[in-house]
C-alpha cells in the first residue's frame, strides 16, 4: 500500500524518527540553521503575519498552498516537514 512506512528509504526513516524524537532535536537543528545562514537570511520579519489554524479536514492545506503561491507572502508548506525550524537546511 502506498504511503506506508516501508515506502521510506532507510535514511528517510532515520530522519523521521530523529525529527519526531522530541523538541530538543528541532531546537538544535533550528539553532544550527540560524548560525549557518544568519547572513543570508537578511533578517526578514513578518510585518503582518497570517495564521492559518483549524481542525483536520477543514481545507487548511489548500488555503496554505494558495497563500504560499502569492509573491507577497512566504510560508512553510508540508514539503518543509519535519524540519520547519530549519528552512535553509
Amino acid at each position: 500500500m502506498a504511503g506506508e512506512v516501508n515506502d521510506y528509504s532507510g535514511l528517510g526513516r532515520f530522519l523521521h524518527k530523529l525529527a519526531f524524537s522530541g523538541s530538543f532535536v528541532q531546537k538544535v537543528v533550528g539553532d544550527l540553521d540560524d548560525s549557518l545562514f544568519a547572513k543570508s537570511g537578511g533578517g526578514a520579519r513578518a510585518a503582518r503575519p497570517i495564521f492559518v489554524t483549524s481542525l483536520p479536514r477543514a481545507g487548511t492545506t489548500i488555503l496554505l498552498t494558495a497563500l504560499a503561491s502569492l509573491p507577497e507572502l512566504a510560508s512553510h508548506t508540508y514539503r518543509d516537514m519535519p524540519f520547519v525550524m530549519a528552512p535553509m537546511l
